[in-house]
């Protein structure tokens, strides 16, 4: 058919266009070229839809869900280099401007440095036509006089050589191209509290630094309740819109160092002792310590921790070659038994056992696999429907029968 002939030639012509574009794109053409070949790529789509009406009008029903489906798939070609090519125009415009604006920026630091020498010769020039005519009466004081006034002016005359050191220092800033990060950051998600006493302090800083410097009072006690969740939910549903209320509310149930103190404080003594050779439970010990003295330190109670009495408590959780590592480790460096000494010590042995026991340290074995072939003889009879040898199959009177 002479259309559907006209239509393949309209795409091909297409087709290299769509190419030329792809090309000058990936190889960041200017903008005007781009924009050239975008132009040709759009009259080449707009040929290539005429024909194909044109050809349509002619096929039957089921030709023409076939002729359908084939103009869309490349309507959607179409489209995607399109968008690209406009992407790639609009941010090229978006550098030309950056690119201006510090040109601009340059242009006017530099007037303004040439209007300050120009104000430093006009002082020099000053000082010349008035120091001559106060000092007009004696020859030896005009020789001073030129003398000193020489000397003002080598000191408020800029150099050469300086201003075109200055001059070498600012091209370069003025060469760069100032580009903004291409890269798509998702935001922040609101902080959670479901009731853990030990994770109240970090909730509400975390809430307030978020909430209260970009909303107001209204809008915060509704961001509050989408926050919470279960028992601490419940308990400001009765207070209202009142922000203020329900933090003193919330501050009240969770927010009391005392009870913070008694529930880190009960984590640490409920938590198992440890027998020799469990590594894994020992590095758990030590996120424990040091996740309950740092919150003790947000509650401003460390002394609650820090005392002879957690001490010997965090050491009866040790195993007994933890204790005899830690007591050589004291003897040695001439230390004393201090909370910040065995935190110190713990995490410094966590991070030996870590690296002892890494995947990569450890040698695996090597497995072997045995494949083993029987074979399974099996007794051939002379009648295979009895499984007998006393008569053959012919003479079986299964088979007379």
């Amino acid at each position: 058919m002479d259309e559907k002939r006209a239509r393949r030639n309209a795409k091909s012509s297409l087709t290299r266009r769509s190419n030329n574009l792809y090309s000058m794109i990936e190889n960041n053409r200017p903008v005007e070229e781009i924009t050239e070949a975008l132009e040709l790529v759009e009259i080449d789509y707009k040929t290539v839809v005429e024909k194909h009406e044109a050809l349509v009008e002619k096929v039957d029903d089921e030709e023409f869900d076939k002729e359908e489906k084939w103009i869309e798939d490349c309507r959607e070609k179409t489209l995607i280099l399109k968008f690209r090519a406009k992407d790639y125009i609009l941010k090229s415009k978006q550098e030309q401007v950056t690119q201006d604006t510090c040109a601009e920026n340059d242009i006017a630091k530099k007037t303004q440095e040439t209007q300050e020498n120009n104000g430093e010769n006009t002082s020099t020039a000053i000082i010349e036509n008035q120091i001559p005519e106060q000092n007009t009466d004696s020859n030896s004081q005009d020789v001073e006089l030129t003398e000193e006034t020489e000397q003002t002016v080598q000191e408020l005359t800029p150099q050469p050589a300086v201003q075109q050191m200055d001059n070498n220092a600012e091209s370069p800033t003025s060469n760069k191209e100032v580009k903004s990060c291409a890269f798509k950051v998702e935001k922040p998600k609101l902080p959670k509290f479901s009731g853990d006493v030990r994770d109240y302090v970090i909730f509400r800083g975390d809430f307030k630094h978020v909430v209260e410097s970009q909303y107001s009072d209204r809008d915060a006690i509704t961001i509050l309740r989408a926050s919470l969740q279960g028992k601490p939910l419940e308990l400001i549903k009765g207070i209202g819109c009142d922000y203020k209320a329900a933090w003193e509310y919330l501050d009240s149930i969770y927010g009391d160092p005392r009870f913070i103190a008694d529930t880190i404080t009960q984590d640490i003594s409920k938590f198992k002792a440890l027998q020799d050779g469990e590594d894994a439970r020992f590095c758990e010990l030590v996120h424990l310590v040091n996740r309950s003295y740092n919150t003790l330190k947000e509650v401003g109670r460390p002394n609650d921790m820090n005392n002879n009495h957690m001490l010997a408590l965090i050491e009866q959780k040790m195993s007994s070659d933890d204790r005899k590592v830690w007591a050589r480790d004291l003897e040695r460096e001439k230390k004393e038994a201090t909370l910040e000494n065995i935190m110190k010590w713990m995490t410094t042995e966590m991070k030996s056992r870590m690296r002892a026991s890494a995947p990569l340290r450890n040698q695996g074995r090597t497995r072997w696999n045995v494949n083993h072939v029987g074979h399974e003889e099996h007794e051939r009879h002379k009648c295979w429907l009895c499984k007998t040898s006393t008569h053959w199959v012919d003479q079986c009177s299964k088979l007379e029968a």
